[in-house]
């Protein structure tokens, strides 16, 4: 399954933080923006993966399209 989401990144003093609307309480940091992109997408998987396992739907709408 193919998902694209919304995720933000800002800087936070000397590191970036990033997060996805649709996912809540899904937030990361990295200390580039590439490294919170990427510390994002591993976060995904597992959001995802623990909704596919708890049989909760994935928070489709404008932030997440499936």
């Amino acid at each position: 399954m193919k998902i694209k989401v919304l995720a933000i990144v800002e800087r936070d003093g000397e590191s970036f933080h990033a997060y996805c609307p649709a996912f809540r309480g899904l937030h990361v940091d990295g200390a580039s923006q590439e490294e919170a992109l990427e510390n994002t997408v591993e976060a995904l998987k597992l959001y995802v993966d623990s909704l596919h396992r708890h049989g909760n739907p994935i928070p489709v709408g404008p932030d997440c399209i499936v």
